[in-house]
C-alpha cells in the first residue's frame, strides 16, 4: 500500500519525483524518500512523515541528477521511522530499492544473507531486496540478471524499482501481483504505481504484467519476462483524471468529493439509464448471464457495504439469490461457485489485493466476473470478463464518499438491467426515483449547517453506536466506518433489532446512538428501538425524513422512494463524520494508519 514513482531523462529528477509522490501520497504517508543517481553514486533523501517534509529536506540539502526513484510508505514491517523508510540500499549504498507489497519469505532471506555477511539496519521486509540484488550482482555484474535472480527468490506480492550506481541513467522495475506502469515521454520516461499519478506528464504507457521486468532509460524501455526473454509490449493511451488538482474552496478533498456526488450520479444515471441508447456493463449482454443461478457481490470496507446494499436491491427487483461477501474472507471459505455463478467485484482502485485474489479464485472455478471500479486499465479490469467503470473522477481523500455512492449506483443500474429482462413491476418508479436522486442529495447537502451543529454533540464521545433496519442497517455500517476512519471515535453499528440481543448491555447515560430510519414500513420498529436506548439513558441523533420526537436531534433528510434512501442517508452521515473530525482537530483527508489503495493482503 505504498506509492512508487521514477524518472529518467535530461531534467533534474528531485522535483519531478516529489511532485509524483505528492500525487501518490494517498497510498501511504508514514514516510517518504527519493534515491537519485548522482555521478557515480546514489544519493538518498528520506524522512518519517509527509512528502512536504521531504520537499523541505531536499530544498535544504539538494541533490542533482536526472534519474531517480521515489516512495511514500504505508508501514507494514517495522514502525514508521526514517530508518524504516524507503529507499533501502545495500551496505555500500550503490544499489537502492523502493518497494510496494509484502515479501513473505523475508525472514528466511534475511537469515541466508546474514550468513553471507550482510548486515541489516531496518525492520522492513524490503531491505532484503537490495542485499539480494547485491549478492547476485557481485557474481556477474549483470544488472538485469541480478535483478531477475533476486526477484525469482522472492515470495509474496511486490512492485519494485531499482537504481544501481554502475548504470546511472537506468531504472529496473518489476511487477508481481502489484501494479506498476511505465510512462513514455519525449526523451524521458516515468514510472508509477498509479496511472493517474502520470497526469500532466504523459498519456502513453506500458502496463507491466506479473513477473515482467522493465529496463527504463531516457532513450527507451525494454521489457523482459521472468526468464529474461524480451517481451513486445503494447503501448496504452489513456485519458488521465486531472480534475482534482486541489481541494479548491472546500478546504478538504473529502468535503469537495461529498459535494461532487450529485454531479457524479447525474452523469451515471443519464448515461446508463436515461440516455437515448443507454450503455450498460461494457460489452455485457443479457445473454451472457441469462443462465445465472447465483450472484456473489464482493468488496472490502466501504465497497463491501455497497455490496450489501446491492444484495437488497438486486434481490428485490431482479428476483435472484445474492450473497454479499467480504473479499478477504471469500476465498477461504470454499464458496460454492460454478459456471452458473456471477461474481460482481467492487474495488475503487481496481488494485485491492484481497478482491483481486477472490476474483482469480472465482474465475478458476468457472464464474463470470464483473468488475465495478473507478480505474480503467487496472488489474481488476484485466481479470474481469466485463467491467462497469463508475467514472466518479479521482477520489483523493482516503475516506471514500463519492466512490461509494457511485458503486451503489452501478449496482442499482445493474438491478434495472436484470429486471427489464425478468420483470418490470415497480421498475418505472425506481427509475424515476434514480432520476430525482441528484436533487435529493443536493437537498441533503443543504442541511450541512444543521449537521455541523449536531456534530458538536459527538466531539467528546468515546463510543458511538449506529443502528438501522433493512438497508438502513448497511447505511449505519457505512456511517460508523466513516466516523471511526476520520475521527478515531470508537463507533459500532448494529441492526436495530439486534441491540436487545447483547449490545444493549453497553448502553448507559454516556452513550450516544445514531439511528438511521428511512423506510416508512420499518420506522415504527426503529422508533421502538430508539425508545429502548433512551430508557437506558442514551441520547439519540436520528437521520430520517420522519419525525422522531424522542431524539434530541433529527436530521430531516428528503423523503425519497424507499429503495434509493441509502444515497441520501449516507450523504448526511458523511457530513456528520467530516464535521466531527474537524471539531476534533483530525487530519480529515489523511487519517492515521490508513491508505487509499489497499494492495497488500
Amino acid at each position: 500500500m505504498c506509492g512508487i514513482c521514477g524518472y529518467t531523462g535530461s531534467r533534474q529528477a528531485a522535483d519531478i519525483l516529489i511532485d509524483g509522490l505528492k500525487k501518490l501520497e494517498y497510498r501511504g504517508y508514514d514516510s517518504a524518500g527519493i534515491a537519485i543517481s548522482h555521478g557515480t553514486s546514489v544519493a538518498i533523501r528520506k524522512n518519517c512523515g509527509r512528502v512536504s517534509v521531504l520537499k523541505s529536506i531536499c530544498r535544504e540539502s539538494p541533490v542533482e541528477g536526472a534519474c531517480g526513484i521515489g516512495h511514500t510508505r504505508w508501514a507494514t514491517h517495522g514502525e514508521a521511522s526514517t530508518l524504516n523508510s524507503h529507499p533501502h540500499t545495500n551496505l555500500s549504498g550503490t544499489i537502492a530499492v523502493v518497494h510496494n507489497g509484502i515479501i513473505e519469505n523475508h525472514t528466511e532471506l534475511r537469515s541466508f544473507l546474514c550468513d553471507k555477511g550482510y548486515r541489516f539496519v531496518s525492520q522492513t521486509d524490503t531491505e532484503v531486496i537490495p542485499h539480494l540484488i547485491d549478492y547476485y550482482y557481485r557474481e556477474s555484474f549483470d544488472y538485469l540478471g541480478a535483478v531477475r535472480c533476486a526477484v525469482s527468490d522472492l515470495k509474496g506480492s511486490f512492485a519494485i524499482a531499482v537504481l544501481c550506481s554502475d548504470y546511472p541513467g537506468k531504472i529496473m522495475a518489476v511487477s508481481y501481483h502489484s501494479p506498476l506502469v511505465v510512462g513514455i515521454g519525449e526523451s524521458e520516461n516515468y514510472l508509477s504505481s498509479d496511472i493517474n499519478a502520470l497526469s500532466g506528464k504523459t498519456d502513453k504507457m506500458y502496463i507491466l504484467d506479473d513477473g515482467e521486468i522493465a529496463a527504463v532509460t531516457a532513450e527507451g524501455v525494454s521489457v523482459y519476462d521472468k526468464n529474461g526473454n524480451a517481451v513486445d509490449k503494447e503501448i496504452h493511451q489513456t485519458d488521465l483524471q486531472t480534475e482534482n488538482a486541489d481541494s479548491g474552496a472546500y478546504g478538504h478533498y473529502m468535503l469537495k468529493e461529498i459535494y461532487q456526488q450529485p454531479h457524479v450520479l447525474r452523469q451515471m444515471i443519464s448515461t446508463h439509464i436515461f440516455a437515448d441508447k443507454p450503455t450498460l456493463f461494457g460489452e455485457l449482454e443479457y445473454g451472457d448471464i441469462k443462465d445465472t443461478e447465483r450472484i456473489f457481490i464482493i468488496g472490502c470496507g466501504t465497497a463491501y457495504h455497497a455490496a450489501c446494499v446491492g444484495k437488497y436491491i438486486i434481490e428485490k427487483y431482479a428476483k435472484l439469490a445474492v450473497e454479499a461477501d467480504v473479499s478477504s474472507e471469500f476465498r477461504y471459505r470454499n464458496p460454492l461457485i460454478d459456471d452458473k455463478t456471477l461474481v460482481i467485484a467492487i474495488t475503487q482502485s481496481g488494485e485491492t489485493a484481497d478482491t483481486l485474489a477472490a476474483m482469480k479464485l472465482a474465475k478458476e472455478k468457472g464464474a463470470k466476473i464483473i468488475a465495478v471500479t473507478n480505474t480503467p486499465r487496472s488489474s481488476a479490469v484485466r481479470i474481469a470478463d466485463f467491467t462497469f467503470l463508475t467514472s466518479a473522477g479521482a477520489e483523493i481523500s482516503v475516506a471514500s464518499t463519492k466512490a461509494y455512492t457511485a458503486q451503489l449506483a452501478s449496482l442499482y443500474i445493474f438491478a434495472v438491467f436484470l429486471a427489464e429482462h425478468i420483470q418490470k413491476e415497480e421498475l418505472t418508479l425506481l427509475k424515476n426515483a434514480l432520476l430525482r436522486l441528484p436533487k435529493d442529495i443536493t437537498a441533503t447537502l443543504s442541511l450541512e449547517e444543521k449537521i455541523k451543529d449536531a456534530a458538536k454533540s459527538l466531539v467528546n464521545c468515546e463510543h458511538l453506536y449506529y443502528i438501522g433496519r433493512g438497508a438502513d442497517s448497511v447505511t449505519a455500517d457505512e456511517g460508523a466506518l466513516k466516523m471511526k476512519e476520520i475521527t478515531y471515535i470508537h463507533a459500532e453499528s448494529y441492526p436495530a433489532g439486534e441491540l436487545k440481543h447483547g449490545p444493549i448491555a453497553l448502553i448507559d447515560e454516556k452513550s450516544l446512538v445514531v439511528a438511521v430510519s428511512t423506510d416508512k414500513k420499518l420506522h415504527g420498529k426503529t422508533v421502538s428501538n430508539i425508545s429502548e436506548v433512551i430508557a437506558r439513558g442514551a441520547k439519540v441523533l436520528c437521520i430520517s425524513p420522519f419525525d422522531t420526537p424522542d431524539a434530541f436531534c433529527t436530521i430531516k433528510i428528503p423523503q425519497t422512494h424507499g429503495a434509493v434512501s441509502p444515497f441520501t442517508a449516507v450523504a448526511a452521515l458523511q457530513l456528520l463524520a467530516y464535521h466531527t473530525a474537524l471539531l476534533r482537530g483530525c487530519d480529515v483527508d489523511k487519517p492515521r494508519n490508513l491508505a487509499k489503495s489497499v494492495t497488500v493482503e
